[in-house]
């Protein structure tokens, strides 16, 4: 069969679809998804990529349940952390690149000051997921093989399964949402991931890059999840989005239950991304106009004329 030069697992969740958007798919790039590269089902997917024999893999692929992940722990760690095992063994036996996404849930930071991670610092999940995680990026760097890591933090899009559309929905709801004030991050659109590893790969792949490793990638600034979630509302409204919450009540991470435990700082340093590769990405702000504006274009019918 002939030689696939970038093949997209996962194509079919969140960042997979805005990856395959981004790229194109054709003679150069395909997408497969869990149907046809299932991560539980290892022999066939080695089957699958002696077929296509890609020069480059990059994986969206990824258990992601993060509180589902507390029951289902098996499972969390076959996903994220023995399949990147034999996918990075893979890619060392036949000289391709792995991309591979990582989580801010490896870090387990609950410091109050916020200050800004760095990939070095210790590594220390509170949660199973953040856990099988870690040991998929483990079982990369022993590996041998070529590999860029992005740890990424607070991903969303306008499709999928994600905090962004649950604002929307329940913004048209509720008169009034609560949420956790004393957790920062950098809420990370799709397609802002999706550019940079366009404008990133050509670099990886000239002969003599050698900065394989594990990369912060995020952008300049951080906000709680109180705030993302009044912009989301404030923003969806000004374009006419029929909301009908008119406050966003401010939780502590104690006040809000849940199966996991939550880190409360997901702020990155990406100082070493930006010296490797020359940029970062831009304020969250125009992540979340870019991601409105295709959230709008999709569902016009939404907003108001």
């Amino acid at each position: 069969m002939k030689t696939t030069e970038i093949l997209i697992l996962g194509a079919h969740g969140q960042l997979g679809s805005t990856l395959i958007r981004t790229f194109g798919v054709g003679s150069a790039a395909i997408g497969l998804g869990r149907s046809q590269a299932d991560l539980q089902k290892l022999p066939e997917l080695v089957s699958t990529l002696n077929a296509l024999k890609p020069k480059v893999i990059i994986n969206a692929a990824a258990y992601t349940a993060v509180d589902k992940a507390e029951d289902e722990i098996e499972l969390s760690r076959q996903i994220n952390g023995t399949a990147m095992a034999e996918l990075a063994k893979w890619c060392r036996e036949n000289d391709t690149l792995l991309i591979h996404f990582s989580t801010d849930y490896v870090y387990g930071s609950s410091d109050k000051t916020y200050p800004a991670l760095k990939e070095s610092d210790p590594t220390l999940p509170l949660g199973q997921y953040g856990k099988s995680k870690l040991e998929g990026e483990l079982n990369i760097q022993k590996s041998g093989c070529r590999y860029l890591i992005f740890r990424l933090s607070w991903v969303y899009s306008f499709e999928g399964n994600n905090f962004f559309l649950t604002m929307l929905r329940l913004g048209q709801e509720r008169e009034s949402l609560s949420v956790v004030a004393d957790q920062m991050g950098y809420p990370t659109y799709t397609g802002t991931i999706a550019e940079a590893l366009k404008q990133i790969l050509p670099m990886a792949q000239k002969p003599g890059f050698s900065q394989w490793g594990i990369y912060n990638f995020a952008g300049p600034d951080f906000v709680s999840w109180h705030q993302f979630a009044t912009e989301i509302i404030e923003q969806a409204a000004a374009r006419g989005w029929r909301k009908k919450t008119q406050e966003v009540k401010k939780l502590t991470t104690d006040q809000w239950p849940s199966r996991a435990k939550r880190q409360l700082n997901s702020r990155f340093d990406c100082g070493l991304f930006k010296k490797t590769f020359g940029f970062q990405p831009s304020e969250h702000a125009l992540g979340l106009r870019q991601c409105m504006d295709e959230f709008q274009k999709k569902f016009p019918e939404k907003f108001r004329n």
